[in-house]
């Protein structure tokens, strides 16, 4: 099974079923016809198109799913005639779940994550939380699409806190941006929220004064983050137990992203491979049975990502002397857009398509108000060209999904810095960008 993200261009959504070779599509009625446009490009016969409501049959040829059950109910189909068991020998090659990640070169990659992977990565979560969770007493709120590991699809949907009143949820999963909110909204002063005792945060970093910000608005919950890559299926690390919630404490542990789960490794690397001790800067680095063994025909991307095991995550971070792990940078290029990737490289090659951009690179520009990362390009014009910054952006945003438009806007530059190699040196645009937001009294955070 491989998971596609709704706001994809037709584009995007055919390169991944190409690439995944899937059989069939499963999508929401409002994408069913862009489905069927993909099935008959790929030869994928209609009635494999499967979506839930039974009046676009006709239309489409689709299947619906609520068809597909009772014409199982009506023949007596047993579970056992549905589900295939999986040779244990089979367990850590097969694929279970095929979710793309995108890369620092701009093409996606499937991440082959075995029944093994899954398996240990579920138990590892739950010897986790099983020393603190009752799941007879807790419930959570689900407002994020589980089109990922986090469900760290962009969250549209705002937190309706008027159904804590009804329901007494008792943990929240959240992304930056919705934490912003119940921050800052006034809204939330007008409910009783006091049966909240967990904040779960994740896709994206959280900044230390926003985790604190949320923790005294949400003074009865604890809020931690957890650390993943669709790499590692989901969690890496994250905070073993829950956190005081007294404002000292947890003003101490606060910006950490929690300590290993257990059965996995973790170490910090430098450039040339050395492992790093306490409160070193370097590449973070993990090896478990949740671990991937590869992508799905990338072996070259394989080699460079996963030695001896070890995951290199590309993020940059450090432990302190309690082994506590803290993110502070991504060695990995990659935008990150309300918890969704956004590679830089995949946006200059459509920069470079349009007729009067001669060279072009894209940056992250942190959004305070908005608690996430704009996609920001920087553009050299050819010569001559009078091309104003909004059209090479709207030329961009019609190309591309929704989070990876150019929300933090087209600017028009001399040239484009880069090494001897040819790499572009995004450091220097980030710091062109952070000069002049002090000069504003504005916080970049790049």
């Amino acid at each position: 099974m491989t998971t596609a993200n709704p706001a994809m261009t037709d584009d995007e959504f055919s390169r991944q079923l190409e690439d995944s070779g899937a059989k069939w599509i499963v999508c929401s009625d409002d994408k069913v016809e862009a489905a069927a446009k993909a099935a008959m490009k790929h030869r994928i016969p209609l009635d494999h198109v499967v979506t839930f409501d039974p009046s676009l049959d006709k239309t489409v040829k689709a299947k619906n799913i609520r068809g597909i059950l009772e014409a199982m109910k009506a023949q007596h189909v047993k579970e056992e005639d549905v589900f295939v068991d999986v040779p244990e020998r089979d367990l850590e090659l097969s694929t279970a779940i095929l979710p793309y990640s995108s890369g620092t070169t701009g093409t996606a990659k499937g991440v082959c994550l075995s029944h093994y992977n899954v398996m240990a990565n579920l138990l590892q979560q739950y010897c986790v939380s099983a020393k603190y969770m009752d799941p007879k007493s807790n419930s959570s709120l689900c407002i994020l699409p589980t089109l990922s590991r986090h469900g760290h699809d962009e969250c549209t949907a705002a937190y309706d806190i008027s159904g804590n009143q009804k329901y007494k949820l008792t943990n929240l999963p959240l992304v930056p941006p919705v934490c912003l909110l119940l921050a800052k909204s006034p809204l939330v002063d007008s409910y009783d929220l006091s049966s909240i005792t967990r904040i779960a945060v994740g896709a994206a970093p959280l900044g230390r004064d926003l985790e604190l910000e949320l923790k005294r608005r949400f003074s009865g919950a604890a809020v931690f983050q957890g650390y993943g890559l669709t790499e590692m299926t989901k969690v890496g690390l994250r905070i073993q137990k829950p956190q005081s919630t007294s404002t000292s404490a947890s003003a101490a542990i606060s910006g950490t992203i929690g300590c290993i789960v257990p059965n996995m490794e973790c170490k910090v690397i430098d450039d040339e491979g050395k492992e790093l001790g306490p409160n070193i800067d370097g590449e973070i680095c993990v090896r478990g049975p949740n671990v991937t063994r590869q992508y799905l025909a990338k072996p070259e991307a394989t080699k460079l990502t996963i030695v001896d095991g070890w995951l290199h995550t590309g993020d940059i971070g450090h432990y302190d002397d309690r082994q506590l792990f803290y993110i502070v940078d991504r060695k990995k290029e990659l935008i990150k857009y309300k918890g969704l990737q956004v590679a830089p490289a995949e946006l200059e090659n459509h920069l470079l398509t349009h007729p009067d951009v001669i060279d072009a690179a894209a940056i992250p520009l942190y959004d305070p108000s908005q608690a996430t990362e704009l996609p920001l390009a920087f553009v050299v014009l050819r010569d001559g060209a009078k091309t104003h910054p909004d059209e090479i952006r709207a030329y961009v945003d019609g190309k591309v999904a929704n989070h990876k438009k150019l929300r933090g806007g087209v600017r028009i530059i001399d040239a484009i810095p880069k090494s001897a190699s040819g790499k572009i040196l995004r450091r220097i645009l980030k710091d062109k960008i952070n000069e002049e937001q002090r000069g504003t009294g504005t916080s970049a955070k790049l």
